[in-house]
């Protein structure tokens, strides 16, 4: 306990630090629209098992990443600054097997289904090189997003026709009690005035930290807790989008 308490002191003193040597500070935000990235064995897994077993699946509701951000930015020198703020994404895929005779379309008497849904709050830490010329700014930037997750992570479960919740069958699965990300980003900001900034931003969130809340298998092979998956699972929950953003600096 006293380690952890040292530590939090001498992040809070970074922290202050480095906010009282910032030379500008902007504020602004972000709306990034995109899609989920899930992979890992047991997302592979969970495919091969129903095609071996000659099920045909359906993406079911576009697959898609909706992230609307309150952005701070800290800046020590021209060419390097602290991106953080407050953020909130919303990201989501959704199958659908079924065991229909030779159709690709889903509807027979047997479906299955799983949803992958990641619903967060989070603070996102980031350091940004950039460079800055008479129309605007280039810029790359490269750190962490720490998140509280909002929902269950996965549900997966069984209909007699997808989506009807009155003959549905479903079992979620909690999230982890944190989400960590490593965060990349590649941006461009145009000049509109002395102060105001519109651009454009490539992100990539490469998650790290499994999204679902884990536990050890009990005697009969299956997770200990109620709505948790196995220790050993191996699934990850990655995130491309693309963002428009707006920034005002303080002192232009």
């Amino acid at each position: 306990m006293k380690l952890k308490n040292i530590l939090c002191i001498i992040i809070s003193l970074l922290t202050i630090k480095t906010v009282a040597h910032a030379v500008e500070i902007s504020v602004g935000g972000s709306l990034a629209f995109g899609l989920p990235i899930v992979r890992g064995e047991d997302y592979e897994e969970r495919f091969k098992g129903f095609m071996d077993l000659g099920y045909k699946y359906k993406r079911c509701r576009f697959p898609f990443t909706l992230a609307p951000q309150f952005d701070i930015m800290f800046q020590f020198m021209p060419y390097l600054a602290l991106e953080t703020g407050l953020g909130f994404k919303y990201s989501t895929e959704q199958v659908a097997f079924h065991n229909g005779p030779g159709s690709s379309d889903v509807g027979g008497s047997d479906n299955n289904f799983y949803i992958w849904r990641k619903s967060q709050i989070y603070i996102p830490i980031m350091l940004r090189g950039q460079y800055e010329y008479k129309i605007g700014i280039t810029y790359f930037s490269a750190g962490v997003k720490l998140g509280i997750p909002m929902a269950d992570y996965i549900s997966e479960g069984y209909t007699d026709s997808v989506w009807n919740e009155e003959n549905q069958v479903k079992n979620d699965y909690k999230s982890a009690p944190f989400a960590l990300d490593i965060a990349l980003a590649l941006g461009q900001e145009f000049r509109i005035a002395t102060s105001h900034y519109l651009g454009f931003r490539v992100n990539y969130d490469i998650n790290v930290v499994r999204p679902y809340a884990m536990s050890k298998a009990n005697e009969y092979g299956v997770p200990s807790e109620s709505g948790t998956m196995l220790e050993n699972t191996d699934l990850f929950h990655d995130d491309l989008t693309i963002a428009l953003t707006y920034r005002y600096a303080f002192g232009r």
